[in-house]
């Protein structure tokens, strides 16, 4: 019995699932092939083809995506919905959607544009078939942006010359970092934490006091040596 190109895709199919493999890039391969090699595509066929190819587009590698992309883009039997699906895409798979595909309008093409990316924008541009009318509505979607940034707040304009103003920020108060909270105050009748070095103190008492002060606002002050007796 002669093959048919169903049993063809069946048999790739089951060859790579008994090798523990990953069927979908070679179902890709061989559904891009099959349909290239038929003479013509009726509607139904052309539905079945758009719906298993987004499918494995979406599911392989873009590098996989994108040589299968470049082998059909310019074929004018594909499904349109199928062609605005891969348009936005990665610029790998969009860009020879948006350079070469002859299904999508002129319609189509500005509604991408809206939407895109500055680079998928550039491929809409390099097409070749680029009708005057297209050329308009594309360089008008590009002013779009500029005209709806809006002009800059007037309260922070200087002059006729549209100069920012540096405005001077204020300086934070020296030593905030060792203020103590007024909720953090110590109790009455308690001896205050001392916050400078007695001058006949040694260095080493000088630091140990200001990182005392400094570290632990909180801890109760130390009780001063009471005198001996005699």
């Amino acid at each position: 019995m002669p093959s048919t190109p169903g049993s063809g895709l069946k048999d790739l199919i089951d060859d790579a699932r008994r090798r523990h493999e990953d069927t979908r890039p070679e179902m890709l391969r061989a559904l891009v092939k099959l349909y290239i090699q038929a003479p013509d595509h009726g509607p139904a066929e052309q539905a079945r083809f758009a719906t298993l190819a987004r499918r494995l587009f979406d599911s392989v590698d873009i590098p996989v995506a994108a040589k299968h992309v470049r082998e059909i883009a310019a074929r004018t039997d594909l499904p349109r919905q199928l062609m605005l699906h891969l348009a936005r895409g990665p610029l790998a798979v969009a860009g020879p959607v948006l350079r070469l595909s002859p299904v999508l309008t002129d319609d189509d093409l500005v509604e991408l544009a809206r939407t895109a990316a500055p680079d998928h924008r550039a491929a809409i541009g390099a097409r070749r078939d680029v009708s005057p009318d297209l050329a308009k509505r594309l360089a008008a979607l590009l002013d779009e942006p500029q005209a709806a940034a809006g002009p800059v707040p007037s309260d922070t304009v200087s002059g006729e010359t549209g100069a920012v103003e540096d405005r001077p920020t204020e300086p934070a108060p020296a030593d905030t970092w060792l203020a103590v909270p007024a909720d953090t105050a110590p109790e009455a009748g308690s001896a205050p934490v001392p916050t400078t070095a007695d001058p006949a103190a040694s260095p080493a008492e000088v630091d140990t006091v200001e990182v005392t002060a400094a570290a632990a606002p909180n801890s109760p002050a130390v009780p001063p040596p009471r005198p001996r007796r005699r």
